[in-house]
Order: C-alpha cells, then sequence, then structure tokens
C-alpha cells in the first residue's frame, strides 16, 4: 500500500513540475528562427528576418530542457535568445512551447482612434 501511494504521489509532483513554465533569464528576445548556417568559426542564425552570429559555445534546449546541437535543430520555430552583452553574439536559445510564447508575447491590442472629424 505504501510503495502505491508513494508512485501516485511521485507521479502526481512529476507531472506538475513538467506543466510548469520555465524560468527564462532577463534580457532576451522572443524571435522566430527562420534558418541558419553552421560555419566556421562562428555560425549565423536568421531570427525574425535579422542575421545574428553564435557564440562559440551557443547552448540550444529544447521544450523538456534537453541539448541541442545546432545542425540538428529544426527551423520555423519560436525561441527565447539572449545575447551576450559586450559581443552581441546569441549565446543561449531555448525553444518554447505555445504555453511559454502566449505567456512571452504579449497580445497586439488594436490601435483605436477616435474620429475627430464629426465632433
Amino acid at each position: 500500500m505504501r510503495k502505491w501511494l508513494f508512485f501516485l504521489a511521485f507521479s502526481l509532483t512529476s507531472t506538475l513540475a513538467s506543466a510548469a513554465l520555465r524560468t527564462l533569464p532577463p534580457g532576451g528576445f522572443v524571435a522566430e528562427l527562420e534558418a541558419f548556417e553552421v560555419t566556421r568559426p562562428l555560425s549565423l542564425l536568421k531570427l525574425d528576418g535579422k542575421v545574428f552570429e553564435a557564440a562559440p559555445g551557443l547552448q540550444i534546449r529544447g521544450v523538456k530542457g534537453e541539448l541541442i546541437p545546432l545542425p540538428k535543430m529544426a527551423t520555423d520555430v519560436n525561441v527565447y535568445a539572449v545575447r551576450e552583452a559586450r559581443t552581441g553574439y546569441v549565446w543561449r536559445m531555448w525553444v518554447l512551447s505555445a504555453d511559454e510564447l502566449a505567456e512571452l508575447k504579449p497580445v497586439k491590442k488594436p490601435f483605436v482612434t477616435r474620429d475627430t472629424a464629426s465632433e
């Protein structure tokens, strides 16, 4: 009976932990990874139409927290990227889930103007 309760409690806590959003560092930006080119000495990343250089030690984390090498990375995915302050190289990227994207990307409100000509 104790083993069963332990298993039930463990499975419940692991399910809740996996549903929690990751804590991402401040100072990054949300972008779509459109393309990349693995070159030497620095790889190139195309994020939202802009080309960035990747740091030599670029770390890419998947949705589950696993490390993804750049050559194995998919394109047309939303990422959270952090750049080095001194060099401007992208040195950390996280692939975002739909929930994380909704949390990070602000919803654009429609711009409403007041018609002053009729007043």
